[in-house]
């Protein structure tokens, strides 16, 4: 399983998908349904992860771990791969103006480094996130004690 697949060729992308889920559940790829979800054929959030990485190294393309654990079928995130490999390699909108983002600002997705952030206008009241969220709420309901402290 030490083959890269270069190939937009959906079929392509679903034979490593089997191959890599097959060697994943130490089964034989031609066991491997392509018309069942991973969590059907017995993936877990932890496998899930491990193939997400696999991919995104051997393919450069970053399938979304909820939509592997979503029931979403092999072959269906086989052509997603295919679809966003296809996205990768057109130009970006406005590309050579200055409506879009210029090719060094690009993030690159197979390989290389990625670029920086892009600078923007720092909005001035940053939102909280969910866990300040609840932190801030535990201390509206119980002000002064240490509650959320774990330890």
């Amino acid at each position: 399983m030490t083959e890269i697949v270069s190939s937009l060729d959906a079929a392509a992308i679903e034979a490593y998908l089997r191959a890599a889920v097959g060697e994943a559940l130490d089964i034989p790829e031609d066991r491997v349904a392509t018309d069942r979800s991973l969590v059907s054929l017995g993936f877990d959030s932890l496998m899930a992860v491990t193939l997400q990485h696999r991919v995104e190294t051997s393919l450069g393309v970053s399938l979304p771990v909820a939509d592997m654990l979503a029931g979403t079928p092999l072959a269906d995130l086989a052509r997603q791969a295919a679809f966003i490999m296809q996205q990768d390699e057109r130009p970006a909108v406005g590309e050579g103006d200055e409506a879009g983002p210029r090719e060094e600002e690009r993030p690159t997705p197979r390989g290389g480094e990625r670029s920086a952030l892009w600078e923007g206008a720092r909005p001035e009241r940053i939102p909280l996130s969910s866990a300040q969220q609840r932190l801030w709420f535990l201390d509206q309901l119980t002000p002064g004690t240490t509650t959320y402290t774990v330890a």
